[in-house]
C-alpha cells in the first residue's frame, strides 16, 4: 500500500463522515420551536437548550465572559403578535453555563 492509497482512503473516510454528519443534520429535527406551558409575561416562543463550545470569548450569566468551556444557549423570540403570528428576525440569544429554572 503506497502513500497516495493511504492518503486516498483517508479522503475517503473524512467525505463519507461529512455525508453521514450531513444527512443526520438534515433528517434529525434538533432545534424545533416549542410553546412553554406557562410563562410569567404573556406567550413566548422558545427553542430547545444547545450544549455549545467556546471558541471565541462569549458573554453568558449577565456579563460574565467564559473562553474554552462549554455552555447553553436557546434562541427566544418576541412575543406573538395579536393574530398568533411571530417574526422570526426577532429573537435573542439566551446564554447560561448551567441549566436551572428562569422565568421565562
Amino acid at each position: 500500500m503506497t502513500f497516495l492509497d493511504s492518503a486516498f482512503w483517508l479522503f475517503m473516510g473524512l467525505i463519507t463522515i461529512g455525508v453521514i454528519l450531513i444527512v443526520l443534520k438534515l433528517f434529525v429535527p434538533t432545534n424545533k420551536l416549542r410553546l412553554p406551558t406557562q410563562v410569567l409575561f404573556g406567550e413566548r416562543h422558545i427553542q430547545d437548550w444547545e450544549r455549545k463550545f467556546a471558541w471565541t470569548p462569549v458573554r453568558v450569566d449577565g456579563n460574565n465572559a467564559l473562553w474554552l468551556k462549554y455552555y447553553w444557549m436557546r434562541k427566544v423570540y418576541a412575543p406573538a403578535e395579536e393574530d398568533g403570528t411571530f417574526d422570526e428576525n426577532s429573537f435573542y440569544y439566551q446564554k447560561v453555563t448551567k441549566i436551572g429554572w428562569y422565568l421565562w
